[in-house]
C-alpha cells in the first residue's frame, strides 16, 4: 500500500508500507505519470520505514517506469530503516537522472530539509 501527498508544487511524498503489489502500480503509475506531465522534474521525499517488500512483478514495473522518467527526478530522499532499504537506494542512483540520497528513519527531519532545498541555480 502506499499514499501519495503533495507537500509543494514540485515535491511529493509517497509513503509505503507493506509489501507493495502489482495492483499498487496500477494505481501509483498514473499519479506519477499526470505529476510528471503537469509539475516536469519532481523531488520524493519516499519513506519506506513501514514497507516490508515488493513483488517481483511490481519490482520490474517499478524499473520499467524509473528507466523510463529517469530525467524526471530532480531529487530523491529514501527514508528507511533496513539495510536493504540502503541497498535498494544504491540499486537505484545510476539510474536515477537526478540527485538520490538514503537517510535513516531518525533523519528524516534532514532528508525532508534536503528534498525542500531547491536545486537550481539563480538566473
Amino acid at each position: 500500500m502506499y499514499t501519495l501527498e503533495h507537500r509543494s508544487d514540485d515535491v511529493i511524498d509517497l509513503t509505503v508500507a507493506g509489501q507493495i503489489t502489482d495492483d499498487d502500480y496500477d494505481r501509483l503509475i498514473p499519479q506519477l505519470e499526470r505529476e510528471i506531465a503537469q509539475e516536469g522534474g519532481l523531488r520524493i521525499l519516499l519513506d519506506m520505514t513501514e514497507m516490508d517488500g515488493i513483488e517481483p512483478k511490481a519490482l520490474w514495473r517499478d524499473l520499467k517506469f524509473d528507466v523510463k522518467h529517469r530525467n524526471d527526478y530532480e531529487r530523491v530522499a529514501v527514508v528507511g530503516d533496513q539495510r536493504w532499504h540502503d541497498w535498494a537506494t544504491r540499486l537505484f542512483q545510476p539510474i536515477a537522472g537526478g540527485e538520490v540520497r538514503y537517510f535513516d528513519a531518525s533523519q528524516r527531519d534532514a532528508a525532508e530539509r534536503w528534498i525542500e532545498q531547491c536545486t537550481e541555480l539563480p538566473a
